[in-house]
């Protein structure tokens, strides 16, 4: 029994040593490794804070609409061992990133980039730029969310091409209204400015294709359709249209009924990843600032060409008498199939809707044309202008100073 008593003395011994020179349990050193500081202790000495290096922040694709907090998994570690962790804090440009909360918004398809900081005690972390790319959701058809279900994604790509575009003063806000893809738009100076789209679409060479959208504008409104790529460098942009007509117009309706609106063009080149963008700046001198809607955005390959051609420059004009005039100068007719038509129809008509071989000058009168164009797939595009020829104008007023000399003569004279 007195050997027991002292071997258990100098444990009970060494247990008050401990606790009288301030030693650690180990649930008080749990709780100081948890609590950030400047220093820390070793068996040789204090180790003071001097540098922090970032962890697990690396770059990454992650899928469509999968939950993602840019927090998770990244630590902050001091050269003392110290974990700073709770001193990270994050920034972005992207307004899919929550930077209080580190939650990203994985509905916004593309490359989101986040830069990571970690600062105690006036020692910086050096800094983190991370890339988290959500990928596309999954293709239905030849488009991405062609109904708008899944939010903006498909049709909001900034980066790494410029697939929605703004400058020349124009801006355009995205978002999804009702399962409909709402465009606030102020508009540029030109067609394209601002813009949306979507890219990566895959075109056959030699094929027809129909585009098909529903659409309605707060306000009338004349928009510009393309199909090409777009490319990083010069010439930017690869059209897939005829040269004749890279744009193509369209008025969307004003009021809160949609309208369907359709064109078809023929794929002629290899360039088989293009896309279809939706101009909404300035067509026509037209400068209007609107709120755009669509939906139910289709592409799809066709055997059968149901569009009809484009005539181009069948404006009304008015002609002096005897001024020369060629019915036939200045007008064109495209085919999105075809291409350039050089075979155009002009039927004449005097006032009396007499047909007549020519535009007669040598006289006062009104004409009317009727142009008329067809495809070698039977579709037929009209078109009608008026001539207006017109005589010498004599104003009644007299355009000179005393010309009845009923005044004194003066410098007028």
């Amino acid at each position: 029994m007195m050997n027991r008593i002292q071997k258990w003395l100098p444990l009970t011994t060494l247990a008050l040593i401990l606790a009288a020179c301030g030693g650690t349990t180990s649930s008080s050193l749990a709780s100081s490794t948890s609590t950030p500081s400047s220093t820390t202790s070793s068996a040789s000495g204090a180790v003071t804070l001097t540098s922090i290096t970032i962890a697990g922040a690396t770059s990454a694709t992650i899928d469509f609409n999968t939950p993602f907090n840019l927090l998770t998994g990244v630590t902050a570690t001091g050269n003392n061992g110290v974990n700073y962790t709770s001193s990270i804090s994050i920034s972005s440009i992207s307004s899919a990133v929550n930077i209080t909360t580190g939650a990203l918004d994985t509905t916004k398809t593309g490359p989101h980039i986040v830069i990571y900081d970690a600062i105690f005690g006036g020692v910086s972390a050096p800094r983190i730029f991370r890339t988290i790319t959500v990928a596309e959701p999954a293709r239905t058809g030849m488009l991405i969310n062609a109904d708008f279900s899944q939010g903006t994604a498909g049709w909001d790509q900034r980066a790494p091409l410029p697939v929605v575009f703004e400058g020349d003063g124009g801006t355009i806000t995205l978002s999804n209204e009702n399962g409909e893809l709402k465009t606030e738009v102020v508009s540029g100076s030109n067609s394209y400015t601002p813009r949306f789209g979507q890219m990566n679409i895959p075109f056959v060479q030699g094929t027809i294709y129909e585009v098909s959208f529903d659409a309605r504008s707060s306000v009338t409104k004349e928009i510009s359709l393309q199909v090409g790529e777009i490319v990083n460098g010069a010439p930017y942009f690869n059209d897939f249209l005829p040269t004749e007509n890279k744009f193509l117009y369209q008025i969307i309706a004003a009021g809160s009924t949609m309208n369907r609106y359709t064109y078809q063009f023929k794929m002629n080149t290899t360039n088989v990843l293009g896309g279809i963008l939706f101009g909404l700046g300035t067509v026509d001198g037209q400068d209007v600032n609107a709120t755009l809607y669509f939906d139910n955005i289709e592409v799809k390959a066709v055997t059968v060409d149901t569009f009809a051609p484009f005539i181009k420059g069948a404006t009304d004009v008015t002609l002096s008498v005897d001024q020369v005039f060629n019915p036939l100068t200045g007008v064109t007719a495209v085919d999105m199939v075809e291409g350039l038509i050089t075979e155009i129809d002009a039927e004449i008509r005097n006032s009396q809707n007499e047909i007549v071989s020519a535009v007669d000058t040598t006289a006062p009168g009104v004409f009317t044309i009727e142009y008329t164009v067809e495809d070698t797939a039977n579709n037929i595009a009209t078109a009608t202008r008026t001539v207006n020829v017109v005589g010498m104008t004599f104003l009644d007023e007299n355009l000179l100073t005393n010309g009845s000399f009923a005044d004194a003569v003066g410098d007028e004279w």
